[in-house]
């Protein structure tokens, strides 16, 4: 994870606070939801659960997480 922030205005229907990290995959960087406030800049994570970005969503997609064991 290359950074990370904590969003503390957020829609109604959106968690709040709201954490949002910028992680590197390889020579891909994205921007997504980490699941909790865990995780610290410069650790491992992953894609991992299934959660919803807004109450009424009915489709889950994963947020980010830490690796459990990462592998060096």
């Amino acid at each position: 994870m290359a950074a990370k922030t904590t969003v503390e205005m957020t829609p109604p229907d959106i968690r709040l606070p709201n954490y949002l990290v910028l992680a590197r995959f390889g020579g891909v960087q994205v921007i997504a939801q980490l699941a909790d406030d865990t995780v610290s800049v410069d650790d491992a994570v992953e894609f991992a659960g299934k959660h919803r970005l807004r109450a009424e969503q009915r489709t889950e997609k994963p947020r980010l997480t830490a690796v459990e064991d990462p592998a060096d």
